[in-house]
């Protein structure tokens, strides 16, 4: 379901070049009415809708833009789009209310830059794991290992941005659990205070 946000950086968005490739249905799924809601979602395309230099554009029912964030995950053999993690925000959902969004191909512009961790750690970000182990206390701290800078980066644009970071259990003495490991995903949309920590 859409997750409230602030409007995102504006940036220019890409001229349609043809027909909507398919339509997705997105549900406020609240009992209120939200503004700037961002949704994330994965979807994939066959081979050869949307080829390499191009990208996606949305458009309501009405015709009107949706701003997009295109994260390509995998192509086919010749180089189109073969899935990728899409982020659409709406600016105004009405409580229940059920979206069709169409994804149109256009031309590829550069994408804007979207948050850093560095953000996140001013504004506070603390999570962790705490585990009761038979030989004591372990913990994995998220806010941790993003200061140390070993994090991948999943999702990134001025809509989203996704990292992922993980590291062995440690005790208190700072030894390492040989055997497990904690894993954390760390999204935050653009023009939240709060960010979704897996």
């Amino acid at each position: 379901s859409p997750a409230p946000s602030s409007p995102a950086p504006t940036s220019p968005v890409p001229a349609p070049t043809g027909d909507a490739i398919t339509t997705v249905q997105l549900t406020n799924t609240t009992a209120s009415a939200q503004t700037n809601a961002a949704a994330t979602f994965g979807q994939v395309f066959a081979q050869g809708h949307v080829r390499n230099g191009e990208t996606l554009v949305g458009r309501n029912a009405a015709g009107a833009s949706v701003p997009l964030q295109v994260d390509v995950k995998a192509r086919h053999a010749d180089g189109s789009l073969r899935h990728a993690v899409i982020t659409a925000q709406l600016a105004n959902s009405a409580a229940n209310a059920v979206e069709t969004i169409s994804l149109v191909k256009a031309s590829a512009a550069a994408a804007p830059a979207g948050t850093t961790p560095a953000a996140l750690l001013n504004n506070g970000l603390t999570a962790g794991l705490p585990a009761t182990l038979r030989r004591g206390a372990d913990k994995a701290s998220a806010d941790e290992l993003l200061k140390s800078g070993k994090y991948t980066s999943w999702l990134s644009g001025a809509l989203v941005n996704e990292w992922l970071v993980q590291a062995p259990l440690k005790n208190s003495a700072g030894v390492e659990h040989p055997h497990l490991m904690a894993q954390f995903a760390i999204r935050s949309y653009a023009g939240s205070n709060s960010a979704r920590v897996d």
